[in-house]
């Protein structure tokens, strides 16, 4: 439950208003803003990475990679209503920051809110962007280079507030919110998309969703007022991270009699959900509250921040500690960012991030070794990011593991040793497994036999004597051995004149009974020339068992095929 302090003191009142592209912005607020921290462990200096004074630059989003590297994102407005997603992110190796690069490209990226694209990056390195454009969501990928853009779904109301999520293995999440108050959602698990569905009650005004992505589980928050009900609340809501898998119907995970904006969630190793919102507390002010819990419950909210004109809070989690972040003042023209840090259970208090006295939005990513934390905001028109060092009081173990064979036929016993893992600064002292095809398992070396077809992405979790963990995930494949045509035959047939004869060839097959047809996907037919190779002709369905092809007379021609099966695999050549 979430309650209003008795008593309040108001320290010292400020007036700030603003017109950005005709947007005004009247809010009087309370400001508290002390610097907390000592300056030598923030970076000398913010870095302005938009580098766009001609454009207006709004609602910046940050993700790192294993390797360090720094990704943002963030909205270009050109007018009041058009602009495009740019992306820019720090090389770790050579300590620089990459030129801006226009992501979208089409003049086209526009929400209400300004919050229009998001970023996450995957186990492997790779960056998701997604953003909206008006009633449309879309998506880019690199894995390595930029892949084209994907059209994530289109039609009805404006769009507003994109997130992303994504697992290990790279199976991508997205929410968003639309105008006449839904949250929607659509999911690619396994290389295939799901169909996009509205994920909040449908009598209810929902907005602002947002995404996290854990071990087994997807949650979601975000505000919901039900019918008749005068207050938005936080709501909850999960799936499994499976195929054809449904959200479940959203919870209020702490009821309280006012208002509550702005949910924020992260899921911890355990799947347990820690989210952060601002609810009212007296009239245009509030408070960052924290409360934790899974669906079958979660526990009382706590304030972990002063009482003030308080918005837009973030968080993420690393290794059990959690990190938050939020906006102090006006809507585009704020005090500044602060933030708070719990680590080993214990929050450290409210402190502020130096030099970001104008922001309106901000977001925050940690390093793995929770060595380093960056904080991006949006103000005077540029995008800004800055590190805090913070002490290591454990270092999390590294998870590494091989596995043999990495692929084979059905069934296939696969052995996996974690010996390679290791702890810099203690134990490790368990060994978790998970395989992928809904087995589990423990303990440095294991062996497990996959009894079905597919790519199983297999997870281990290795856990040292201080209670941090470390994770990674590699990919096995299995498949049922694919036989080639039985009985191929080809028929020739002559025609035409002597000086320009023809030759029609009948080619005929019967599919193998050894194949399952289900997973048999097409036919192959090869085509070989003279001496030469031989050369893909043509792909049939798997229903085709015959098929004429006509050339000219003088052409010696052999024919072969193949079956080729729903994982690409091909059987061996047969002649006709």
């Amino acid at each position: 439950m979430i309650e209003a302090p008795k008593k309040m003191i108001f320290p010292l009142y400020l007036l700030r208003r603003k017109s950005v592209f005709g947007k005004k912005c009247r809010v009087f607020f309370l400001s508290s803003f002390i610097i907390y921290l000592t300056a030598s462990l923030w970076a000398q200096e913010a870095v302005n990475v938009s580098r766009s004074p001609q454009w207006e630059s709004w609602g910046p989003r940050i993700a790192l990679d294993t390797a360090g590297n720094v990704h943002v994102v963030w909205l270009e407005l050109y007018s009041s209503t058009s602009g495009d997603v740019f992306y820019s992110y720090y090389d770790a190796a050579t300590k620089n920051w990459s030129p801006p690069f226009n992501i979208s490209q089409s003049g086209e990226v526009y929400c209400y809110s300004f919050w229009a694209t998001d970023i996450a990056v995957d186990a492997a390195n790779r960056v998701y962007v997604a953003w909206v454009e008006r009633n449309r969501a879309k998506l880019r990928i690199k894995d390595g280079v930029w892949g084209s853009e994907i059209l994530v779904n289109s039609g009805g109301w404006p769009y507003d507030s994109p997130r992303i999520g994504v697992s290990a293995e790279g199976d991508i999440h997205i929410v968003w919110w639309t105008d006449e108050g839904i949250i929607w959602g659509r999911s690619r698990v396994g290389g295939v998309w799901q169909e996009t569905l509205a994920i909040s009650p449908g009598q209810s005004r929902c907005k602002f969703p947002d995404i996290a992505v854990g071990r087994n589980l997807v949650a979601a928050c975000w505000m919901e007022r039900g019918p008749g009900e005068a207050w938005y609340q936080i709501v909850y809501s999960q799936r499994a991270n499976t195929k054809g898998a449904s959200w479940t119907t959203s919870k209020i995970v702490a009821p309280a009699g006012n208002d509550q904006q702005h949910g924020a969630i992260a899921l911890d190793y355990l799947d347990r959900a820690h989210i952060v919102c601002t609810p009212e507390i007296y009239t245009a002010t509030r408070q960052v509250y924290y409360v934790t819990g899974t669906l079958s419950g979660f526990e009382r909210s706590v304030p972990i921040s002063s009482i003030d004109n308080i918005h837009y809070p973030f968080i993420v989690e690393a290794g059990g500690n959690l990190y938050v972040c939020w906006q102090l003042g006006a809507w585009g023209d704020g005090v500044g960012v602060l933030y708070n840090i719990n680590r080993d259970g214990n929050w450290i208090g409210e402190k502020s991030v130096p030099g970001s006295s104008g922001a309106t939005y901000s977001d925050l990513a940690i390093t793995q070794d929770e060595s380093k934390l960056y904080i991006t905001w949006d103000a005077g028109r540029e995008i800004f990011v800055t590190s805090l060092s913070l002490p290591i009081t454990n270092r999390p173990p590294v998870a590494n593991f091989t596995l043999s064979p990495e692929k084979g036929e059905i069934p296939l016993t696969v052995t996996f040793d974690a010996s390679s893992s290791y702890d810099p600064d203690g134990t490790i002292v368990s060994y978790d497994w998970d395989f992928g095809d809904g087995s589990t398992g423990s303990g440095k070396v294991v062996t497990h036999t996959y009894d079905k077809e597919g790519v199983f992405s297999v997870r281990l979790v290795v856990t040292d004597d201080k209670g941090k963990i470390g994770i990674t995930s590699k990919k096995v494949e299995a498949y049922h051995v694919v036989y080639p045509p039985l009985n191929p035959s080809a028929k020739i047939t002559t025609s035409g004149l002597r000086k320009e004869p023809t030759v029609t060839y009948s080619l005929s097959w019967s599919p193998n009974p050894k194949n399952a047809d289900a997973f048999v996907k097409e036919y192959r037919i090869y085509k070989k020339e003279g001496t030469g190779e031989f050369k893909l002709f043509a792909i049939v369905s798997k229903t085709t068992t015959s098929v004429q092809y006509t050339f000219p007379g003088n052409q010696k021609i052999i024919w072969a095929i193949t079956t080729f099966s729903t994982l690409n695999k091909e059987s061996p050549m047969v002649i006709f």
